[in-house]
C-alpha cells in the first residue's frame, strides 16, 4: 500500500511539471489537462497547481480541463446527466450549484466549473475552466478549442492522443527495465505475490 502510494505521488508530481513546462513553452494558447482543477488533496497541493495556472495566465494562456467522470451532482443528479437532451455545441454553468459542495478547507475548486457538450452525438463532460480567467475569455478558449480541434464522441481529439503516447505497453516497459538493469546495475523487484509467499511453489496457480 505505501509503495502504491508513493507511485502515485510521484506520477502527480511528474503529470504537473509537464504541465507547467507546457504552460511556458506556449503563449496565448488553449491548454488542455486531463482531469479537474480541484486543489487541496494530498497530491494536488494547493500551492503547486497555483503556480502552474498563474504562469499560464502571464503568458496568455488558458488553462481547461476535462474529466471523464465526475461525482459532482445537481438537483440529485449528476452533473453530466443536465445536458443530456441538450443540442450541441453548449457549455452549462454549474459552478454555483456544486462549489457549495466544497465550503470545508482545504479542498476546493481552482477552476470555474461547467458541463460541456461539444458535439451532437456525444458525451458530456465536466469541465474546468481556470477561475481567474475572465468569463469572455472562458467562452472564447472552448470556441477556439471547437474551431480547432477534432472533438471525436465529445472529447477533444488532443487530450485522446495525449492519453495514449503517455502510457507505455508492457513490451516497452520490459525493455526501459532491461536498459535500466543493463546501464546501471539496477535489479528489478518482482511484484510481491501473496499467493506465492503462502504457498510457494503450488501458489502459481490462479483461479479462471
Amino acid at each position: 500500500m505505501f509503495t502504491e502510494r508513493a507511485i502515485s505521488r510521484l506520477r502527480n508530481a511528474l503529470e504537473r511539471w509537464i504541465q507547467r513546462e507546457i504552460c511556458v513553452s506556449f503563449e496565448d494558447a488553449v491548454i488542455l489537462f486531463d482531469g479537474s482543477l480541484t486543489v487541496g488533496t494530498p497530491d494536488n497541493p494547493t500551492a503547486y497547481l497555483a503556480r502552474i495556472l498563474d504562469t499560464a495566465r502571464k503568458r496568455g494562456n488558458v488553462v481547461s480541463a476535462f474529466s471523464k467522470s465526475t461525482k459532482l451532482c445537481a438537483f440529485g443528479r449528476r452533473i453530466t446527466s443536465l445536458v443530456s437532451a441538450a443540442p450541441a455545441p453548449c457549455l452549462v454553468d454549474v459552478d454555483q450549484l456544486v462549489t457549495r459542495q466544497f465550503n470545508t478547507y482545504p479542498v476546493r475548486l481552482a477552476g470555474h466549473v461547467y458541463v460541456a457538450k461539444l458535439v451532437e452525438d456525444g458525451f458530456a463532460f465536466r469541465l474546468d475552466i481556470d477561475r481567474e480567467v475572465s468569463r469572455d475569455a472562458q467562452v472564447e478558449a472552448m470556441n477556439r478549442l471547437i474551431a480547432s480541434d477534432v472533438v471525436m464522441q465529445g472529447y477533444p481529439e488532443t487530450l485522446r492522443l495525449a492519453h495514449i503516447f503517455s502510457a507505455f505497453t508492457a513490451n516497452e516497459v520490459i525493455a526501459v527495465q532491461r536498459y535500466l538493469a543493463s546501464a546501471h546495475g539496477l535489479r528489478i523487484s518482482p511484484r510481491l505475490s501473496v499467493r506465492k509467499s503462502l504457498f510457494g511453489p503450488f501458489g502459481a496457480w490462479e483461479a479462471a
